[in-house]
This record gives structure tokens, sequence and C-alpha cells, in this order.
């Protein structure tokens, strides 16, 4: 990259700031300026920060950067560069050796300093401020966790604050905050660990973490333990079907674990009646720890992911009749939402126990030696291609067996989007029985297939599997429209990733390509200079989303397109993430404002690993809410168990926790 030479460098480290006289090149139009530019990773364009900048006199601009105004509401770790574009060609700041000391703030907090590339130009380099917690004196007693924090120094201005978060929890919102007064280096605390909690699963998994909130931004650390500490479990809330206890994890950090309690829950009698589909059940349930009259009980029918996986993609239950311990009632066949299932799946049966502060717990249902052993007949769900029988599974457990009654023809389906609306057609067992792919292409975007065809050369892309190669073939050609003409799907579904994470090569006469991971790997010749980061460029993707729009809708109605709307999530990346959650909200606003009858697919709620080869929760909720809409659109999805509403139906995106 070409070099601008910089004088009059001063850095002012008491205040945060940087200015510098830097010597402009003779071509400066009235869309230069200054960035600060931290490149990413692989694909991910680049964050920027724009600098403002003073004209001086002989081709010379004043550039000021002070630290608190630019980063501290978004602080990003790691170098970033300053960089002077005057619209077509970019350039790098020289300064003079020298060393520089860090300027601290956020209260504490952040950390910057400026610092001279391997090349000698100016950049900046930001870290996060080491604030180790070492929890001391531990002790767990009757659901109570007591001890000393030992704290690093920090700023009177920062808040403090204890915090339990679930172990991969998504939402990424704690549980449990617990306020702290932090004027010295240690801390005494009392954290009530029995608190009550409708979400528990066995083996959750609790991290503890000090939160610090400075007003302007938050920062978390987990807290590391004592060498030999060790705990029992106590019951995590009273009436509840839970055990918690503190443990050391392998980080050494502290965490707490749950496991729900062992119960013993027998089946006395199992009846079923093929004729009109009724599967009858009758047991008892004992457990001293939660009263009889704390207990809701119903029967819970969840299916399997996959065949022979205990994953469970969807549930429905039904309340039964307690007296005493004894429990009875049936549940009608015909009334199951069968369409949920595919051939071969398989519902496990449970017994659920509820205790009057809504603690769940679900126990399988076993049977006792040699019972219902015997071979049953199956029955025909009404106006459904399925049939389903009971049996016993190899645990000894009861389930329900769905098979194909006849034969019935697959949908067809058509795919324009990135690889979260793709993989779970690879993925995922049971939705080949229902959809057939006829058209797919996650290697463009709708901005690139608003542009003019490139000259495409078969030699260049031999190196590329024989599907990518025909996605770039289109990509190349521009066929996507007639392809989906010839194709006659009875559904498009679409997503937008691919125009906020992916950049564009710009050729000349309107000619565009998606620079896509795949296109990388071949040996297609393109000019880096040519490559345009078009996500901060919306009004780009407007125009092309009108263009695609009105392309798209002359072959096929709106009401037969699906848009699935869905979230970014990367560990590392995580501003950059947040960058384009904005952006691909707003553009999936836009496209349902042109076309509000489209349906929407929404996975929001279960954001789309950008850093995992598969994706279990995001793939479950993409087939659930697609045969919602498709298969049974007057299906209603009634949420999870809350106070007292016993019956209903619950779609399952994988465990929050």
């Amino acid at each position: 990259m070409r070099t601008l030479t910089s004088t009059n460098f001063s850095y002012q480290k008491e205040a945060g700031r940087v200015t510098l006289l830097v010597e402009l090149p003779e071509q400066v139009k009235e869309e230069s300026t200054f960035y600060l530019i931290k490149k990413r990773p692989g694909l991910l364009p680049p964050v920027k920060w724009k600098i403002p900048y003073k004209p001086k006199a002989k081709m010379k601009a004043s550039v000021e950067i002070n630290f608190e105004e630019l980063f501290s509401s978004e602080p990003l770790e790691g170098a970033c560069q300053l960089i002077f574009t005057n619209g077509s060609k970019d350039y790098q700041c020289k300064i003079d050796p020298q060393s520089f000391d860090y300027y601290s703030y956020n209260n504490g907090l952040y950390q910057c300093k400026p610092y001279l590339t391997t090349h000698g130009t100016f950049g900046l380099y930001q870290r996060k401020v080491e604030l180790p917690v070492v929890a001391e004196k531990l002790s767990f007693k009757k659901g109570m966790l007591s001890g000393e924090m030992t704290f690093k120094p920090i700023l009177p201005a920062v808040q403090v604050e204890i915090g339990l978060k679930g172990r991969n929890d998504i939402t990424e919102e704690f549980a449990l905050r617990y306020p702290v007064n932090v004027d010295q280096r240690k801390v005494g605390f009392e954290l009530p660990l029995a608190f009550d909690l409708n979400e528990f699963e066995d083996g959750m998994i609790y991290d503890l973490y000090v939160i610090y909130n400075s007003g302007e931004l938050v920062r978390t650390e987990k807290v590391a333990t004592p060498k030999n500490f060790k705990a029992d479990y106590a019951r995590s809330g009273k009436n509840s079907f839970y055990l918690i206890k503190p443990y050391k994890n392998n980080e050494q950090l502290l965490s707490l674990y749950i496991k729900q309690e062992k119960m013993a829950v027998s089946i006395v009698d199992v009846i079923f009646n093929k004729t009109n589909g009724q599967f009858s059940i009758e047991g008892l349930v004992d457990n001293e720890a939660v009263p009889v009259q704390a207990r809701a009980i119903k029967i819970v029918l969840k299916l399997r992911d996959k065949l022979g996986k205990e994953q469970y993609s969807f549930e429905t239950a039904k309340s039964l009749e307690v007296s005493g311990e004894i429990f009875a009632g049936s549940y009608p066949l015909e009334s199951l939402p069968i369409h949920h299932s595919y051939e071969g799946g398989i519902w496990d049966v449970f017994i659920r126990l509820q205790a009057s502060n809504h603690s769940v717990a679900d126990y399988p249902v076993k049977v006792v030696d040699g019972y219902l052993s015997k071979n049953y007949h199956y029955f025909v769900i009404p106006e459904s291609s399925k049939k389903i029988k009971p049996y016993v599974t190899g645990a000894r457990g009861i389930a329900l067996y769905t098979a194909a009654n006849q034969k019935k023809e697959k949908l067809k389906i058509a795919l324009f989007g990135s690889q979260m609306i793709t993989k779970p057609f690879l993925f995922t067992t049971r939705i080949e029985a229902v959809y057939q792919v006829v058209l797919q292409q996650n290697l463009s975007s709708m901005i690139s297939m608003t542009g003019k065809p490139v000259a495409w050369n078969d030699k260049d892309f031999k190196s590329v599997n024989k599907n990518d190669r025909a996605m770039l073939k289109q990509e190349f050609e521009k066929s996507f429209f007639t392809d989906l003409e010839q194709a006659a799907p009875d559904y498009l579904i679409i997503d937008l990733m691919n125009d906020v994470v992916n950049p564009i090569i710009q050729f000349v006469d309107s000619q565009l390509l998606t620079l896509s991971s795949a296109l990388v790997r071949t040996s297609y010749m393109f000019n880096e200079e040519s490559v345009m980061d078009t996500s901060d460029n919306h009004m780009m993707i407007m125009n092309a989303m009108d263009t695609f729009i009105s392309s798209l809708t002359a072959v096929i109605p709106a009401e037969r397109i699906i848009l699935a709307t869905g979230r970014l999530i990367n560990d590392e990346e995580k501003e950059q993430i947040k960058r384009n959650n904005r952006v691909l909200g707003m553009l999936e606003s836009y496209f349902l404002s042109k076309l509000p009858e489209t349906n929407v697919l929404d996975l929001t709620n279960t954001p789309y690993r950008v850093d995992a080869l598969h994706q279990g929760k995001s793939d479950q909720e993409f087939v659930q809410q697609l045969n919602a809409i498709v298969l049974d659109k007057q299906v209603t999805f009634r949420s999870r168990v809350e106070h007292g509403n016993l019956d209903q139906e619950h779609q399952i995106p994988g465990k929050r926790h």
C-alpha cells in the first residue's frame, strides 16, 4: 500500500489524544477522508472509524484522534491503522520511530496507545485491562454460597455485581445479578443459590461472573476458585425437582452444576385402542421432597430430532388426573400434531411433574420386565399420510413409532441465500421425506444477481465440486430467475446474509460478482482493488433489492416466498457481528415493506454461528417453522408451562443453556 509522510506527530498521553500533520497526495477529491481501519479474519469486512481532518496549506491535513470520543462506547481489542483514501487509492501514514505508553479509558477497563507497524506506519492498539477476581474462604451450606473475593483495584465510578449466566445461553443474559460493594480490594459476600428458575434442565451449568459497569460499558470476568474447594448438592429451591452445587471447572473457575433429582415413576398400566387411537396410561409417582398437593402431572410426547438420537425438536403434553400418588389419563393420537413428525420418527413418552412454584421436571416412562412386549397394530392418523403405534425401546421406555401410510408427493423448494437456509436440507433427516430441493443458490447475493453477466470459463473452476460449480456458473451468467421459472418450485426460501457478509467484485459496465468462499478456492483471477464492501452502502443494497424483487415476483408470487430472518453469532467477532446484525435487520424490514405478503421464517432467536460447521439449534428451528408455514398454516405455537396452563404444544429449539 502507498504511504504518506506525517510530521509534527504528538501523543498527549494524559489527555488520550494524538495529533499529526499529513502530506496529502496530489489527487484529493471531495470524498477523500481518513479512517482508522481494523481488519477482520477471512472474508469479514473491516471495521472503520471515520476521522475528521482540517485541510492546511500546500496539500497538508491536520488530524486529531481522541481515544475517549472514539472508543468509549464501542472498544475493540487489537490493532487498527490510520488510512487516507481519495476514493480510488488508499495510503498509510508514516511516522518517526518512537515508543509509547498506554492511556487508560472507560474508567480503567480498557487501554489504548499509538504503535508503529512493521512498515513504520501509524496505528493504534487497544487492549482489555486484566481484572482477575479470586474467590477465597468459600463455603456452601443450605443453598447459600459465602466467602470473600479479591479484586484488582478499580475506580470508584465502576459498579460491581456478581452474576450467574447459563453455559451456552445464546441470549447472553444473566439469570441472577447480585450487587456488591467494592470499596477495598476484598469484599465479603453471601449469595443465595436456592433460587427458583423454571427452565432448569438436568446437567445444566451456570458460570459465576463479576460484572463491571462503568456507565457506558459493561465488562464481565469469571471467578477463580481456591485450590481445595469442594461442596455437596443442595436443593435449588423449595418444592424444586433440582439439586445444585458449586464446583471448580476445568479452567479452575467457579461454576454451578444442576442435577435433576432421581425419582421413581412407575407405570401400572398402558392401554392402546387401535380403533380410536386412544393411548391411556396409569402409574405411581414417589417423591417425598415435593408434597403431593404441590404437584401437577402430565403426559408428554417428545419427538426425537433424528432416529436413535435422544435430542428433541417438538413436544406436546396433556394433563393427567391425580389422586394421591396415583396418576391416570389418556392421549388421543388423532390429535397428535403428526405433521411435525417424519417417517421413522419416534415420540418418547415422559411424565412431567410441576411444583407449585412452576419448577418442572420430566421423567421417562419405564415398563416392568415382560410388560408391553406384544406387537401393537398401527393407528392411521385421520387426514394424514402417517400411522403410529406404541412400542418398548431398548432402554425399556415407552415410545410411539411413526410410519408412512401412503406415498405423498414431495413439495418442491428453491433456495437463494446463505448456508443458514441450505444446511438444514443437508443435515436434517426428517426433511427429506417432505421436501425436494429443485434449485439452490448460496454463492450469490441480491446485489450481484442484479448485475450484468460475467464471462465464464470452465478451466477456472475445476478445483470445486459439482454443486458449487453449478451455483458459480449461475452466478456468473445471472441465470437464477430463468432457472427459477424452469424449476417451478412450490416455495422459494431466501435470506439476506450474503448481502451483508460477503464483499462484491465490481467490474466495468455494471458487472458484479459475490466474493464467496467457493470463488476464492478457484483459480479465477480478479483485481483485489475491485473488491468492494457494500454493507455500509445501504442505498446500493436497497436499489439492488428493488430490482431483485421486481424480477422475482415476475416468476413467483409473494405468498410463495419465504424470507428467513436470522442473526449471526461469533464468540471472537462480537463487535463486527453486532454491526452486521443491525444492517441485516434493516434490510429484512425493507424487503418486507416491499413484499408484505411474504411468509416469514423467524430464526432471530437461534442465531447462526459463523464459526461452526453444523447448526443444531437453528436447523431444528428452521424445520419446525417451515413445517408450520408450508404444511399447516393454522398451527399455533403455545408457550411453555406458565402459571397453571397445563395443556400445550411446544417447539423445542434446543437447550438454551
